[in-house]
């Protein structure tokens, strides 16, 4: 009887102990995901920072590429900060594409529009979820017929040829 019982201990120690290690090696792969999202995120925010200092605007982008209404993609920080720039410009946001809905607080008073909902025809999508970037892409080229760019793109590879 005790030999059965030091036996179920270990087995229960060894289950244990294996769903344990499988629970620590999904928290660490999703730590990993998101130091890489964020290091993503800041160096594009570093880069825009850049522009900004040089004074380009990324409205000269959507004006060279005949871009005059879009829709944005995602409505966190660089969501929020590519609405305000682009706001009273002649780059129209024809609305905002989010999944989190009604979670989404914005100042400036545009249609807010679900991933799976039906969409007005765009010139471009501009899609501020850069580490989703592919999964959005793919999703949003099923849904309309326009470019699906993200803003990390432009950012980088902003060239203002106004010479």
């Amino acid at each position: 009887m005790k030999k059965k019982m030091i036996l179920a201990a270990l087995a229960g120690a060894a289950i244990g102990g294996s769903i344990i290690g499988n629970w620590k090696e999904k928290i660490i792969k999703q730590k990993r995901e998101q130091e890489l999202k964020y290091a993503e995120l800041t160096r594009l925010l570093a880069q825009w920072v850049c522009l900004k200092q040089d004074k380009k605007e990324l409205k000269q982008y959507f004006i060279q590429n005949d871009f005059k209404r879009i829709a944005v993609y995602g409505v966190s920080y660089v969501g929020k900060c590519l609405i305000h720039e682009l706001m009273d410009t002649e780059v129209e946001i024809a609305y905002v594409i989010d999944q989190r809905g009604d979670m989404v607080d914005l100042e400036e008073e545009i249609r807010l529009v679900h991933p799976d909902d039906e969409m007005e025809d765009v010139d471009a999508v501009i899609v501020t979820s850069v580490y989703y970037f592919e999964q959005i892409e793919k999703k949003m080229q099923e849904k309309l017929d326009c470019p699906v760019i993200s803003v990390s793109d432009i950012v980088f590879e902003f060239e203002m040829d106004l010479s």
